[in-house]
């Protein structure tokens, strides 16, 4: 429950009601109703209620639009049988459930655990660095496109950072399609068995897909590799239409101490014809985006990679190559007279 809700339920909680023109004026009862109504009913029902309740047009012609579009797609999704309709979302535990829910009706009323409408929030079951000291002093350099003199471009920073990965790359993007970046992980992950996580919106997953088909993926690159998809907050109406948001976060999480954030969206065109900024980050400020990245990972959706055509992994049925033996470790004379004293052996157990 969020921190609003639990302060609306305490008894000595006040309701203070901000005016427009102050910093706190977040939440107002006139414009959910009109929102509602132009889910429900569409911009003449919205225009309605901006004029009964004599408010102005809070939203821009372009809000309304992806509004009414929104609406329409999840009415349409709503009205389809085949539980797999959104690509790239696993829908198997939505099936299991309605098949579930078909042969046992009586089971409704028991709480079953296994049997939850509510999945367990994802874990990060790959690795991630333990980091619960201090991170050191923060330090910022930004990189902007077209970039300034003697400076590098975004792109090849990101590239640069990404090559570097000893241990983690942890990825929360809007729209991921650059190929350069992506084969950088890829290899990246296969030198160094880097754990990599990526978080990409939900509406634009299916252009994330089909650019992990071009670039030359295959089945073995997922076994370190966690690819799931999130929206930004929803919106519920009386009538049950629901509307949600997308995921802005652009910001890349390398090795748990080094951060990447800024208007920079991984995609060719980003890096070529528009204007961008970035900043990398480094030290005590990066536990924020750790935070982050762990909190939307948890709340986020998994996506079907088994319907991605990738060709088997090559090295599939091979050895492991066996690592090189250590070198044996000199011990002195004295190291070695110290070990056969029984003083020692109380040490070294």
């Amino acid at each position: 429950m969020a921190l609003s809700q639990e302060m609306c339920l305490a008894d000595h909680n006040v309701n203070w009601i901000a005016s427009e023109s102050k910093p706190e004026y977040f939440y107002s009862e006139e414009q959910r109703i009109a929102l509602e109504g132009l889910i429900d009913g569409g911009t003449e029902t919205y225009e309605a209620v901006l004029e009964k309740f004599s408010i102005k047009p809070f939203l821009s012609r372009e809000e309304i639009d992806r509004v009414n579009n929104s609406s329409r797609e999840q009415r349409s999704r709503g009205s389809t049988t085949d539980p797999g309709a959104n690509v790239g979302v696993d829908a198997d535990a939505a099936a299991e459930t309605e098949s579930t829910a078909s042969t046992d009706g009586d089971s409704s009323l028991t709480y079953w655990p296994d049997q939850s409408d509510d999945e367990p929030p994802a874990t990060l079951d790959i690795g991630w660095p333990d980091a619960q000291g201090y991170r050191g002093v923060t330090r910022a350099t930004v990189y902007t496109q077209p970039p300034g003199e003697g400076a590098a471009n975004v792109k090849e920073t990101v590239r640069r950072l990404v090559q570097n990965a000893q241990s983690l790359i942890a990825v929360a993007m809007d729209k991921f399609t650059d190929m350069d970046i992506f084969r950088d992980i890829l290899d990246v992950m296969s030198r160094r068995k880097v754990a990599v996580y990526i978080v990409h919106d939900e509406g634009n997953m299916p252009f994330f897909l089909s650019m992990c088909e071009r670039v030359g993926m295959h089945a073995g690159h997922l076994k370190k590799m966690r690819i799931r998809s999130a929206c930004g907050a929803s919106f519920s109406t009386r009538n049950g239409n629901v509307i949600n948001g997308v995921l802005g976060h652009k910001f890349m999480i390398i090795d748990g101490d080094k951060a990447i954030t800024g208007s920079y969206s991984f995609t060719w065109s980003a890096s070529r014809l528009d204007r961008n900024i970035i900043t990398v980050l480094t030290g005590q400020i990066v536990d924020t985006f750790d935070t982050e990245f762990r909190e939307l990972y948890a709340a986020s959706k998994p996506v079907r990679t088994e319907s991605l055509q990738l060709p088997d992994d090559p090295n599939a049925g091979q050895d492991p190559e066996p690592s090189p033996p250590k070198p044996a470790v000199a011990v002195n004379a004295a190291a070695s007279r110290r070990m056969l004293n029984p003083k020692y052996a109380l040490v070294l157990g």
